[in-house]
């Protein structure tokens, strides 16, 4: 591989818009991607990750939202595209199928979010030969590290040993904890970036601990808060960064990705919907067997909206 990417700053995860047909929304997903991309602070973005649906996509639409998104951000800004390669043999072509579409790295997530192999996350083994045989392909990767309520997340000595890996340029930790994020972050740094993604309140004090940047679904809704809030924290501007998490970020995340309360959709349509009274898509459709929120969450979602004083 050539020079390692440097992953730094703001990468939104954006969601799709669908058509009535239920296709993707190629020209309005096109046009939400270009104002995001003119945003000062937006270093690149994540597409086809859990926001984007990645799971309700096809193999050829993920790589047509690849193709979308390359095709609006500019070439100084990163394209990281999710993949779930079941195996590490069949994910090498998935990696170089993505790569070819535009894609500058591929956000991996782990092979072991089933039942059948929801031990192996925690082996010492399993997760690095994994990771080895897709470097085979060449791609710059990003590692997905879980939270570890999912049961799918690696260790921090196993996620140090992948992080060793030339072709592994970061890490997305989406761990909740501080103390697990700081071990984690000792423990990677220096080998890979480290792009925090707590979807809790907890993301203002793991920033301010350390990051490189942050990859978040979240930030796809009012991203330029998102960018100048991260930008704040690059500055070491740390009261100006609190004021903007709390007054603005806070109930947005809250409303589309907190997990607090139970929910009669999941975030990526709840996200979907927040864009949808922004202005930003005209509908919220969803594939079965996602659905679309009920009218609480509706309510809940405009109510937090107006408090981060975006509509």
């Amino acid at each position: 591989m050539s020079q390692p990417l440097k992953l730094r700053g703001l990468f939104p995860a954006p969601t799709v818009p669908f058509e009535r047909t239920g296709a993707i929304d190629h020209n309005e997903f096109g046009a939400y991607l270009a104002s995001m991309s003119r945003i000062e602070g937006v270093s690149g973005v994540a597409v086809n990750g859990h926001a984007g649906e990645l799971i309700s996509l096809t193999p050829a639409e993920r790589l047509n939202v690849v193709r979308t998104a390359r095709s609006v951000f500019s070439t100084e800004q990163y394209v990281i595209a999710g993949v779930d390669p079941v195996s590490g043999e069949a994910g090498i072509d998935v990696l170089l199928e993505t790569r070819a579409a535009g894609a500058d790295a591929v956000l991996v997530l782990p092979p072991f979010d089933s039942m059948a192999r929801r031990t192996l996350s925690r082996s010492p083994v399993a997760p690095v030969r994994f990771f080895e045989k897709l470097a085979e392909a060449d791609v710059p990767i990003v590692v997905f590290q879980y939270p570890h309520a999912t049961g799918c997340d690696y260790t921090t000595e196993t996620l140090a040993e992948i992080a060793r890996i030339d072709q592994v340029v970061a890490v997305k930790n989406a761990v909740w904890h501080a103390e697990y994020y700081l071990e984690q972050l000792t423990a990677v740094r220096g080998q890979a970036a480290v792009l925090a993604a707590c979807d809790a309140p907890e993301l203002l004090s793991m920033m301010m601990l350390g990051a490189d940047g942050l990859l978040l679904g979240a930030s796809a809704v009012g991203t330029e808060h998102w960018a100048m809030y991260v930008t704040h924290l690059r500055d070491g501007n740390y009261s100006a960064a609190r004021d903007v998490f709390a007054t603005t970020l806070l109930p947005i995340l809250d409303a589309t990705f907190g997990s607090t309360r139970p929910r009669s959709a999941t975030f990526a349509a709840l996200t979907k919907y927040a864009l949808q009274v922004l202005g930003v898509f005209s509908s919220a459709r969803v594939r079965a067997p996602e659905i679309q929120p009920d009218e609480k969450d509706k309510g809940i979602v405009r109510t937090a909206m107006a408090a981060a004083g975006l509509i």
